[in-house]
């Protein structure tokens, strides 16, 4: 026991954490960024590739509590049903929603041409994929 009172300074430091953005296209790091425990990372601006549109991050960055690796995914443009691969079936989907003949189905991969209208032209540059024209 000391014979006189002292006083004890505490140091304390908060944990930090790697949160790895990954590209789901290229798989090459977007970014790595130090996050204190129980915090958001804040998500990188997301590479643009020909053909694909982002979808989401894969994973929840919003409370770190360890090292995480989140990855951007994409879809591919033609892609309706979703499957991986343009096909023929993706030019008859986007046609027939083109006419009105079915009202649902993944409008973003089916504005081939990204200029906000599904039509005809859609499933045209589509078809022109599947035959590689």
């Amino acid at each position: 026991m000391p014979a006189e009172n002292i006083t004890l300074d505490a140091a304390l430091t908060i944990n930090t954490y790697t949160v790895t953005f990954v590209d789901g296209v290229t798989n090459e790091v977007i970014a790595n960024i130090i996050v204190q425990h129980g915090e958001a990372a804040d998500a990188p601006e997301v590479p643009m590739h020909n053909g694909y549109l982002f979808s989401c991050w894969i994973g929840d960055y919003s409370n770190v509590t360890e090292d995480l690796t989140i990855v951007a995914e994409y879809m591919l443009l033609g892609d309706v049903n979703e499957d991986g691969e343009i096909t023929t079936e993706d030019v008859a989907c986007i046609m027939r929603y083109a006419l009105g003949i079915i009202a649902a189905g993944n409008v973003l991969a089916m504005d081939f041409n990204c200029d906000g209208i599904i039509s005809s032209c859609d499933a045209l540059l589509v078809l022109r994929v599947v035959l590689s024209l």
